[in-house]
């Protein structure tokens, strides 16, 4: 089975775990023995005892492996910040989605919010949305983003 797996500061990497493989093993595995194993959208971790197939990872599964069971991710926009708290494997995607939110951020229109995008603080990385907020996780389980313009390529 091909699972695709998150980890603080690094690529998403592909591994072939068999799925009867624990999910305490399959963190050993990836090189985080003492690591939460949790699904993506989930907001648990996934039993550590249980075989990956009993715990719900199949074929191409996204996972991240880490340390942080939550998550404080803030998003900066015009000087002001807003935070939230969510799990490791939650995506880029669902951060964004909130802070440009009228309700629990900062209530971009729709053109704007083709237009902008997170870039995380302190450097002029854009990553994918589709990355998990724990792969940007500092030892302190936060994490910290701006929402900025867009990079444009034109050619």
């Amino acid at each position: 089975m091909e699972v695709f797996v998150h980890t603080r500061g690094t690529d998403v990497e592909i591994q072939d775990p068999d799925p009867s493989t624990s999910v305490r093993d399959f963190a050993g595995l990836a090189g985080y023995p003492d690591a939460h194993v949790f699904l993506e959208g989930q907001e648990e971790a996934l039993a550590p005892e249980a075989s990956l197939a009993d715990a719900g990872v199949g074929e191409r599964s996204n996972v991240h492996v880490g340390t942080c069971k939550k998550v404080t991710v803030s998003a900066r926009y015009n000087q002001e910040t807003r935070s939230y708290e969510v799990p490791s494997a939650a995506t880029l995607e669902s951060v964004y989605a909130r802070a440009v939110s009228k309700g629990q951020g900062f209530g971009l229109g729709d053109s704007d919010q083709a237009q902008h995008t997170l870039q995380v603080q302190g450097a002029t990385e854009q990553p994918d949305l589709s990355r998990h907020v724990g792969s940007f996780a500092n030892d302190d389980c936060a994490a910290a983003f701006d929402l900025v313009m867009q990079d444009r390529f034109q050619g």
